[in-house]
């Protein structure tokens, strides 16, 4: 499954925008996620510092930005089946 991050950057003293889509993997885990999104910042904005992550979103600073990076569909990890159990109840009341 692939995705897109979307990186977003603000010039602080201009307010001038600029906005970069990178096709990507995404891991399932929360670490591995923040650490691909410093990744692929540290790419674009040399020097940014991450100041928060949650649910497939970064927002990192810079001398010069201020820089969101997020997931476009936040990874999931795939649900397991469900193993069906009979109860004990079941059992119990069954006709």
């Amino acid at each position: 499954m692939r995705t897109h991050v979307t990186i977003k950057a603000r010039d602080l003293d201009t307010d001038a925008k600029d906005v970069a889509t990178v096709d990507v993997a995404p891991p399932f885990e929360p670490f591995e996620q923040r650490a691909q999104l410093t990744r692929l910042v540290e790419e674009r904005h040399p020097g940014a510092r991450l100041r928060s992550f949650a649910d497939g979103a970064a927002t990192f600073l810079s001398r010069e930005h201020l820089i969101v990076a997020s997931y476009s569909k936040p990874p999931s990890r795939p649900r397991a089946a469900k193993a069906v159990e009979t109860s004990e109840q079941e059992r119990l009341f069954a006709r």
